[in-house]
């Protein structure tokens, strides 16, 4: 089961370490990574995407449409367009998968964005 900690201060480190010391070691052991919560894209950030950006261009192409297009149909398109693909391998076999938001730089968010309005916008989309 993932978990994810966000630790802005030193008594929630010690909580959280003092946690962690009780946490029972599984089998396969645990596969851990860290970094400093202010490089991860805002809350606010992801909001304006899907409020900002997406759902104008899911009304827009619906109306054009004359079909139901939604904000997670923009998404994955989206994210097939202008993210790098994640490639997994397995027993000799690769596939891939589309890249995600969820881990983007602020920097690397905002570049997103910024593609994902020009796309909207050569298509006639208003941004208002």
């Amino acid at each position: 089961m993932k978990q994810n900690a966000v630790i802005t201060n030193e008594a929630q480190l010690g909580k959280f370490l003092k946690y962690w010391e009780a946490c029972k070691l599984p089998e396969d052991g645990y596969y851990v990574e860290w970094e400093p919560k202010a490089d991860r894209r805002t809350s606010d950030q992801n909001a304006l995407l899907w409020v900002g950006a997406y759902r104008p261009i899911a009304e827009y192409l619906s109306e054009q449409s004359g079909k139901i297009i939604t904000s997670e149909h923009v998404h994955a398109v989206a994210k097939d367009r202008f993210l790098d693909p994640v490639i997994v391998e397995l027993n000799g076999k690769s596939k891939s998968y589309p890249g995600s938001t969820t881990k983007l730089k602020k920097k690397e968010f905002g570049d997103y964005l910024e593609q994902v309005w020009a796309w909207g916008g050569s298509m006639g989309v208003w941004f208002a």
